[in-house]
């Protein structure tokens, strides 16, 4: 609806863009002859959010937030190695993933943000907390919409809805 936004992200010789389209919300290009690596996910628009890639459970991982879900990637291969169904409205994946160690937080401007954690062992992450309201105005956590949130010390720092300065205790929300 607002055009494109989300930058390509190279990774080693893969230039991995969000595309959009059934099967091809994120596909990996060789940077040098354009010449298509692997495709994956499936969702009804690719959003704005930069693709990004983090150390998480273990192994490197390609994340991956769309309209519909966070997802866990593969940077290599494209395999998706998990999701978390998360609902947006009106495509608002804009603000980047947050790593804290092994934890990964998703602030969202109407739902809410929510807390992934990843116990090391497996690639898949556990619900850690979430954000109850579901309304621009009456938020209860960080409901960011463009800004992306800092972390450092188990506080995550960031700019609510309407301009709002949030500190949230990592560990709680």
């Amino acid at each position: 609806v607002w055009g494109f936004a989300g930058h390509p992200l190279i990774d080693g010789q893969r230039l991995i863009c969000l595309v959009g389209g059934s099967g091809s919300v994120a596909v990996a290009f060789d940077k040098d002859t354009g010449e298509e690596i692997w495709r994956c996910l499936s969702a009804a628009e690719p959003g704005y959010c930069p693709p990004m890639i983090y150390e998480l459970g273990g192994r490197r991982q390609l994340i991956i937030w769309h309209p519909q879900a966070i997802n866990g990637v593969d940077p290599e291969t494209g395999e998706v190695l998990w999701t978390v169904r998360f609902d947006v409205r009106a495509g608002l994946t804009i603000p980047t993933p947050r790593q804290a160690g092994n934890r990964l937080f998703i602030p969202s401007f109407y739902n809410g943000p929510i807390l992934l954690e990843f116990d090391g062992s497996q690639p898949k992450p556990d619900l850690v907390w979430r954000g109850e309201s579901h309304s621009e105005r009456n938020t209860d956590k960080l409901h960011s919409i463009m800004s992306t949130p800092f972390i450092e010390d188990g506080y995550i720092y960031g700019v609510c809805s309407y301009g709002q300065l949030r500190c949230l205790d990592l560990d709680t929300g």
